[in-house]
């Protein structure tokens, strides 16, 4: 509905290259995964590095990141999930850990 011109946004087309020169400007990168074998943090116990921008990589909804992608992360969060599903939609997945990763950027508005 039109929000993709209000954002920048482009294409690459290599992630390794990509996360290197994020890598170079000070980023941090902050992976998106639940799987068996991965280890990661609960999304809400994540805290910015000091100095750095958090960079988030999500994945495919079925298989999820690249083990390649998943080690060149600084940091892999997850979402708890309850039940027999593991994993959300990932543009659900994904909105959620970018709302609380700038929640937490952000300085806290005083109460009325």
């Amino acid at each position: 509905l039109g929000a993709e011109s209000s954002v920048s946004w482009t294409t690459v087309r290599s992630l390794a290259h990509l996360l290197t020169r994020l890598r170079q400007a000070k980023y941090e990168i902050v992976a998106l995964e639940k799987s068996v074998g991965v280890a990661s943090i609960d999304y809400r116990a994540w805290q910015p590095k000091r100095g750095t921008q958090p960079a988030l990589i999500v994945g495919n909804e079925v298989i999820g990141l690249d083990p390649k992608t998943l080690h060149r992360a600084d940091t892999i969060i997850h979402l708890p999930m309850r039940g027999m599903k593991h994993s959300l939609n990932v543009s659900v997945a994904g909105s959620i850990a970018l709302y609380h990763l700038r929640a937490t950027m952000e300085k806290p508005v005083p109460p009325l």
